[in-house]
């Protein structure tokens, strides 16, 4: 994903827009400490997505350098528009390439807006070896120099990036990042953009957004469809809405030249 509030990058083809109204918050409904209990943040059955990555293969998928084998991620923001983020991934490499683009990982986050926290990396091997990775010894912050070709220099513009040693072709790459909203943009409002396609096989995502029924979403807009790969379904409790989203079997879009 490409957004505002995104944990993983991608081009934006498929784009999923999300908007709200801003109501008043007071100041006890503000609370910017990062809350990831409950089972909206649990993660994802490792066993069946071994299962699923094993049938991901360069045969079967000759056009692609990688895989998404699958994805979760979960939005939980408040009335104030501050909240958490989470996105768990499975990405497997398929070819050389591949190997190379996903041996350095790059988030980007925006002070005193937004930051970046890596819980989990590991290396998932064909024969069920897991190679967990140092987070600290393997990451470096650093201000986001991408900016510069745009004749901009904001210090508050950073990126983490993440190396991942110890990665061979027909390893996953397991990642847990969560991103902690300290303060919108826009005051009292929400709203993000996902992709939902790329420039490899995606297998299977699933996208939740936890919203506060006092602050639900007003505006939901998906461009460029691929049919038959996304079903959408929302519900509304006494105190929350949920919007969920499950995107399957899309195959891989092709950059135009240039």
């Amino acid at each position: 994903m490409k957004t505002k509030t995104s944990l993983l990058g991608a081009w934006p083809i498929v784009l999923l827009i999300l908007a709200l109204m801003a109501l008043p918050v007071s100041a006890d409904e503000t609370n910017s400490d990062a809350n990831f209990s409950g089972p909206e943040w649990s993660l994802v059955d490792l066993q069946k997505v071994q299962a699923a990555a094993a049938e991901i293969t360069p045969q079967k998928y000759p056009e692609d350098d990688s895989a998404t084998v699958e994805r979760k991620s979960v939005r939980n923001y408040r009335a104030d528009g501050t909240g958490e983020c989470q996105d768990e991934s499975f990405t497997k490499v398929l070819t050389e390439k591949g190997k190379r683009e996903n041996r350095e990982m790059a988030f980007g986050f925006m002070l005193p807006y937004w930051t970046i926290d890596i819980t989990k990396v590991e290396v998932l091997k064909p024969d069920g070896t897991r190679v967990p990775v140092d987070v600290a010894a393997n990451s470096k912050e650093s201000i986001d120099d991408s900016q510069m070709s745009m004749n901009i220099y904001d210090p508050n513009e950073r990126v983490l990036r993440l190396n991942i040693p110890q990665l061979e072709i027909g390893d996953t790459v397991h990642l847990v990042a969560r991103q902690i909203i300290h303060r919108s943009i826009m005051p009292d409002e929400y709203d993000e953009g996902n992709v939902f396609e790329g420039t490899s096989f995606i297998r299977h995502i699933s996208y939740e957004v936890h919203a506060p029924t006092a602050l639900p979403l007003t505006r939901i807009g998906l461009r460029a469809e691929v049919p038959g790969t996304i079903s959408y379904s929302a519900e509304t409790n006494s105190d929350t809405a949920v919007y969920h989203w499950d995107i399957s079997n899309v195959p891989r879009m092709y950059d135009e030249p240039d």
